[in-house]
C-alpha cells in the first residue's frame, strides 16, 4: 500500500492506494459514536465518522484516514425504513440511477434490508434507513451534517474507478 496526496478543491487529501491488490479494493470504515448500548439508545440520530481503512493495520486502525462525517437514523431494532442497520461488514457497489446520483449501496444487510445506501443528505428526514455523508457535523444544529455534496464528490474522486469495477467493503462499528 502507498499513500498518495490528492489535491481536491484546494485541500490536500491523503489517499490510500492498493496498487496491484484488487482483493483489498476500496475499504471504508464508519465508526459510530452514540455512547449508549443499542438497547438503551434514545435520540433522533446516530453520528459517526467515515474513514478510508488502512488494511495494513486492520485491528488498530492506525493508518485510517478520516474523510467525513456520517449521520444515520437511530437504532430501532433494524426495522425497515426507520432504523439504522446493524454494525457489521458489508460488500457494496456503486449506483448512479435516480435523483440521488452517485452513491454506494450496501448489500447483505441483515433483516432482508435492501437499498441501504451511503448518499447525499443533511438531516435524518433525508434518510429511510440509509447513511448520509457530510464533511463535518454542524456546530449549531443537532442531527445535521454539513457539505454533503462536497463529501460525496470527495468520496467519488477517492474511489476513482470509472467503470465501477473496484470492489468496495463498508465496515460499521459502534464506538
Amino acid at each position: 500500500m502507498r499513500l498518495v496526496k490528492v489535491l481536491i478543491a484546494g485541500i490536500a487529501i491523503v489517499s490510500l492506494c492498493w496498487a496491484g491488490d484488487p482483493v483489498k479494493g476500496f475499504q471504508l470504515k464508519i465508526v459510530r459514536d452514540h455512547g449508549l448500548p443499542e438497547a438503551l439508545q434514545i435520540g433522533d440520530c446516530i453520528a459517526g465518522k467515515l474513514y478510508i481503512a488502512d488494511m495494513d493495520h486492520p485491528l488498530t486502525g492506525a493508518g485510517d484516514v478520516e474523510i467525513g462525517a456520517t449521520l444515520e437514523l437511530p437504532w430501532r431494532a433494524n426495522q425497515k425504513d426507520i432504523s439504522a442497520i446493524p454494525a457489521g461488514s458489508y460488500p457494496a457497489t456503486i449506483r448512479e440511477d435516480g435523483d440521488l446520483g452517485w452513491r454506494i449501496e450496501l448489500s447483505q444487510v441483515p433483516g432482508h434490508r435492501e437499498n441501504i445506501e451511503m448518499h447525499l443528505g443533511n438531516w435524518p428526514k433525508n434518510s429511510t434507513g440509509c447513511i448520509l455523508l457530510g464533511k463535518s457535523f454542524s456546530k449549531t444544529e443537532r442531527c445535521f451534517v454539513e457539505n454533503s455534496a462536497q463529501a460525496i464528490s470527495t468520496l467519488r474522486k477517492l474511489y476513482a474507478s470509472p467503470d465501477h469495477s473496484k470492489p468496495i467493503r463498508v465496515t460499521i462499528s459502534d464506538h
